[in-house]
């Protein structure tokens, strides 16, 4: 699994968002990268989050 955010207010907003994060996700971490933004296509939006994962074998 790997997952990109994208954030208006990148630093301002950061502490919120991980501890958000880690209500879902524990280690071994996946691969992360945060991107700092303008804006996004929803008003008022503050993140948006493209996850890729792999459904496991049964």
């Amino acid at each position: 699994m790997e997952y990109t955010t994208y954030h208006v207010g990148l630093q301002k907003h950061m502490a919120e968002f991980m501890s958000v994060r880690d209500e879902f996700l524990s280690e071994p971490w996946p691969a992360w990268t945060a991107i700092g933004i303008t804006e996004l296509a929803i008003p008022g939006a503050h993140v948006e989050i493209k996850v890729t994962a792999r459904m496991r074998d049964y």
